[in-house]
């Protein structure tokens, strides 16, 4: 499956993570998108406040309930690929410029 990562935003109460590991779900993309908030928020525009802090807790639960976690961002001028490595392979998720 691939998201955005703000299940939590649009489901308050909800245990997505878990709902969709119980659902059979055992691998997920996240679109990590950029290195910073500011640059995430700048480029994607979200709708909830918090999106980037909510995107990195999806991906933290979704890495300790078992599913195989992918993080991803486009490789575009201004985004900092390394670094978003970095954060993936930290939050122990795979990675992969797009």
């Amino acid at each position: 499956m691939d998201t955005n990562g703000h299940a939590a935003l649009m489901y308050p109460g909800r245990d997505v993570v878990t709902e969709l590991k119980s659902a059979g779900l055992d691998a997920v993309s996240v679109s990590l998108n950029a290195e910073s908030e500011e640059k995430y928020n700048r480029l994607c525009r979200p709708v909830f406040a918090g999106s980037y802090r909510a995107m990195l807790d999806f991906t933290r639960k979704a890495v300790a309930s078992g599913l195989r976690t992918r993080m991803t961002v486009v490789a575009r001028q201004g985004v900092d690929i390394k670094e978003c490595e970095r954060i993936a392979t930290a939050l122990g998720a795979s990675f992969r410029a797009r």
